[in-house]
């Protein structure tokens, strides 16, 4: 299913064939249930739940129909604009009960348009990214409720732990994210595999995205950290750093005030603390609400970061305006996470070849390629491939490109004019081959700037295979690391 909105690789999760059936009050079939899975990295709030259409065998089930239930509660659709307290997992599967006399038995055509707003991705006043989880299926209609595990063949772990050590002052962790692929497809993959997995590499420290491996964030109880304490202290590793949001878009009639984020934040402090991290990656806050942030995190005894991520560049005017704001400050508590995915300069070859798998014309990739950076617009460039003969998959390569992996020359003197207020580094990147080197991010160069500031700390490995749908963690974290050892080996002289 074609998709102008940010869609990710999970659409066949979407639609549950196992919790396909028809339900019965006191023996008579009063309806049918659907089972339903978002397609995203991380939990939603269902006040974000923007369009959610569903067709079978060619009829639109009517809005009134429906009945959603989750987290044991459940709700009509009318409700769910104002469910901003009530998140959607991305382990949760909501059964959806359309009260429309049953179907019967047999094979049908279910198509759903579900699309949520992205309440973090903000544009302009009230303008959000989109996230599409709609997907098709046929389906054969089941005798009743039923439940498998769903189970990804094991990856190859047969690896030598390479990254534990600390090399010239920088040392290294892993971000937890990486490993969002299996944790979303594989019900049996949770903190103690991820935990196994890190010793594999040699890793200690990690970073944690609660939106996404929390069931009950945002308000995530203490058997849940407990569970991740307990299994961190059983396999030696430990919480670094608490990837927290602020979700501005959550309410369906308005953007948060400045109070209503900073009451998020704190919130997200306090995880933080529970778990024992030292350190959090913030929201994307404006310049003006960081003296408050600098005043809870030394409450809170953090070091919070805003994360510059692509398509953001540390040379752009808002990321100068708060290096400013950090110069004053003066403050230890807060400063920049730079993430390397900014300084991509070119597609990543699997990006490219997925767009061709898609059905995109490899003369129409080229030509966004070569165009990026010459005046055109998204939607100037849409207008241009159309003319061209491109269609969706064509556009859809445009969205990536110009959107969140967005490629540039590297900007390396704004990265070096951040290095006073950098606190650690996501060292992000989509895939390495088997020579160890990653093609389309300079990193000697940025570990060059890096160890010339004289800067002493950590730089976290980020993995995003699950752009490419790829399973591979453990063999890419490998690559990744002993690709940092070897520029250091080279920068440094280390052996």
């Amino acid at each position: 299913m074609s998709t102008e909105y940010m869609k990710l690789g999970f659409e066949n999760l979407v639609l549950d064939e196992n919790n396909f059936y028809n339900v019965k009050i006191g023996g008579n079939t009063v309806g049918f249930n659907l089972g339903l899975r978002i397609n995203y990295y991380r939990s939603l709030p269902l006040s974000c739940l923007e369009k959610l259409n569903v067709t079978v065998d060619g009829q639109l089930i009517p809005q009134h129909l429906m009945l959603l239930f989750i987290n044991g509660k459940k709700f009509s659709m009318q409700q769910v604009p104002q469910l901003f307290a009530e998140c959607w997992g991305i382990r949760e599967t909501a059964d959806l009960v359309i009260y429309n006399s049953g179907l019967p038995d047999g094979e049908h055509q279910v198509d759903v348009e579900m699309i949520f707003r992205c309440p973090y991705m903000q544009f302009a006043p009230r303008v959000y990214g989109k996230i599409d989880s709609s997907a098709s299926k046929k389906m054969v209609l089941k005798q009743g409720p039923s439940e498998i595990k769903r189970t990804m063949p094991l990856p190859n772990l047969d690896v030598e732990p390479v990254g534990g050590q600390s090399m010239g002052g920088i040392d290294f962790a892993v971000s937890l994210y990486g490993f969002t692929e299996r944790f979303i497809a594989d019900d049996g993959y949770g903190f103690e595999e991820m935990f196994k997995d890190l010793n594999r590499v040699g890793i200690r420290k990690f970073e944690i995205v609660g939106a996404q491996m929390f069931s009950s964030y945002p308000y995530v109880t203490d058997g849940e950290i407990e569970e991740l304490l307990s299994l961190a202290r059983k396999y030696g590793v430990e919480p670094f750093s608490y990837g927290g949001y602020a979700d501005v878009g959550k309410f369906s009639d308005h953007d948060m005030s400045d109070e209503e984020m900073m009451n998020e934040l704190v919130f997200e402090m306090m995880t933080a603390r529970r778990l024992g991290c030292s350190y959090m990656r913030a929201p994307s806050f404006p310049a003006r609400l960081w003296p408050m942030v600098d005043m809870f995190a030394r409450i809170y005894d953090l070091k919070v970061g805003y994360e510059i991520h692509a398509p953001e560049r540390p040379g752009d005017s808002h990321i100068q305006e708060l290096a400013k704001v950090f110069k004053e400050l003066n403050s230890a508590h807060v400063g920049f996470i730079p993430d390397f995915g900014s300084y991509i300069e070119r597609p990543n070859q699997l990006s490219y070849d997925r767009f061709l798998e898609m059905g995109a014309k490899s003369e129409l990739l080229d030509f966004i390629i070569e165009n990026r950076w010459a005046g055109y617009t998204f939607a100037t460039i849409c207008e241009k491939l159309s003319s061209m003969g491109g269609g969706n998959a064509e556009k859809a390569a445009a969205a990536d490109w110009f959107g969140f992996m967005s490629f540039a020359p590297a900007d390396l003197d704004g990265f070096r004019s951040i290095m006073p207020y950098a606190l650690y580094f996501h060292g992000k990147f989509y895939h390495i081959g088997e020579d160890c080197v990653e093609t389309t991010i300079p990193y000697e160069e940025l570990f060059r700037i890096i160890l010339d500031s004289g800067f002493k700390g950590t730089v976290l490995t980020e993995y995003e295979g699950h752009a490419f749908y790829r399973n591979d963690a453990v063999e890419q974290i490998e690559r990744h690391l002993i690709m940092e050892k070897n520029i250091l080996e080279k920068l440094q002289g280390i052996s």
